[in-house]
């Protein structure tokens, strides 16, 4: 489409509004469609006007000056009304413009990129850069909202509640426990999931992923720590019950084969060999696009390279990407942390979560694994691990007992009274 081509879809566009103001009210329209410096004055003088069955030149100039808006043209309205604009043809001209625009964004995204990289800027930054505008042009983020929008939403969810308790409003985690105090995992939430080495963090995600895959809710799993084909042999064994080192016999081929099937059908997709924290966010932006995931898991922070001054200002800058990311993506993302050597034969506290004070104050749900210290415990299959639920933004917290299966790297709820 040339430049005369595209002046007159915007004049075309701009007429239909002027002859059909009702579309104003009903219509998402934007000013930074148009590239006219007049034409984006004039939308953004029509958004504020009531309904009215029509409109002519002089009616809308005199409304344009009363609300405050800048004197239009009034020259440009006149040949406006008069430019051979259909009405029923709105459709057509918002998707010329909108198509228009998003080729202009992605040029001039391309050019900073390319100026940025000249100027030697992280290439990981710039892709992460380059990958945000595209994903707006693709799927455009709307920022605002009236409040007044959201009541009806809000009060379902009051009815749900009180008519089954048991109903989630978000994704289950698998334990019962925890989710009847989180309501279910919500979209826009940063879950940061704390522990020693060795507890369990890793296993605590995967299976968290498993459980939300099984309901049939694409998951994406990012690992800087294992390999692909390692968390899969984890799944296999959970879901088989035959660890690694289990002598062969026929009962444990069938359970690993059918396990196998079970975990090739499941829509659970793996990220790994990234550690820059602006490629570990454009692979999750491109593989969210791609899969349609309903929960991100990152395993795990400290991992992620940053740019900072210190590493705790780097990790600030991790958990503040995440959550940004988990805003505008509308999903869930749950990122393991390390906690730091004061929480050694401690019970661990927020204070705890390793490098960075700005984990505890980006996050929404932290959740602490503690396992009490015991000499034997490299060497016990079973032991007992603390779950605790120790911020939560919107909810109670609180603790739950589980048992931990490391051979199979399973979390299990005891069916115990004690474990409310």
């Amino acid at each position: 489409m040339t430049v005369v081509e595209y002046l007159d879809v915007e004049r075309k566009a701009l007429g239909c509004l002027l002859l059909a103001p009702a579309l104003i009210g009903r219509e998402d329209i934007r000013p930074e469609w148009f590239t006219m410096p007049e034409h984006r004055r004039l939308v953004d003088g029509l958004l504020g006007l009531p309904e009215a069955p029509t409109m002519d030149p002089a009616t809308l100039a005199e409304m344009l000056v009363l609300r405050g808006a800048a004197p239009p043209d009034r020259v440009l309205l006149a040949e406006l009304s008069v430019c051979g604009a259909i009405p029923p043809a709105w459709r057509h001209y918002k998707a010329l413009l909108i198509e228009a625009h998003a080729t202009r964004t992605l040029r001039e995204a391309m050019r900073r990129g390319i100026e940025a990289l000249d100027g030697g800027d992280d290439v990981g930054e710039v892709g992460e850069q380059l990958a945000a505008s595209l994903a707006q042009v693709a799927s455009p983020v709307e920022y605002s909202a009236s409040v007044g929008d959201e009541v009806d939403a809000v009060v379902a969810a009051y009815r749900r509640r009180w008519e089954n308790p048991d109903q989630l409003d978000g994704l289950g985690t698998g334990f019962s426990k925890l989710d009847r105090r989180l309501g279910g995992l919500r979209s826009g939430q940063l879950v940061v999931v704390g522990a020693r080495p060795g507890v369990g963090k890793s296993a605590f995600l995967l299976n968290v992923s498993r459980h939300v895959a099984r309901a049939g809710e694409p998951v994406l799993f990012v690992s800087l720590e294992m390999s692909a084909e390692e968390l899969t042999a984890r799944l296999i064994a959970d879901l088989s019950s035959v660890s690694l080192g289990s002598p062969h016999s026929a009962f444990r081929e069938k359970a690993l084969t059918e396990a196998a099937e079970v975990v090739r059908a499941m829509p659970l997709h793996m990220v790994t060999g990234v550690s820059r924290l602006g490629a570990v966010v454009a692979a999750i932006r491109r593989d969210v696009a791609r899969y349609g995931a309903k929960l991100v898991c990152i395993d795990y922070c400290q991992l992620i390279e940053a740019d900072g001054d210190t590493r705790a200002e780097a990790v600030g800058r991790i958990t503040r990407a995440l959550k940004l990311l988990a805003v505008e993506l509308r999903l869930p993302v749950i990122a393991a942390s390390q906690l730091n050597r004061d929480a050694c034969g401690n019970r661990p506290a927020l204070r705890h979560l390793r490098e960075s004070g700005s984990i505890e104050q980006d996050c929404d749900i932290a959740l602490l694994l503690h396992r009490p210290e015991e000499a034997d415990y490299e060497e016990a299959d079973f032991c007992e691990i603390e779950l605790d639920l120790a911020k939560h933004r919107n909810g109670p917290t609180g603790v739950a007992k589980l048992t931990f299966n490391r051979p199979l790297c399973r979390f299990m709820e005891p069916q115990s009274s004690e474990n409310p």
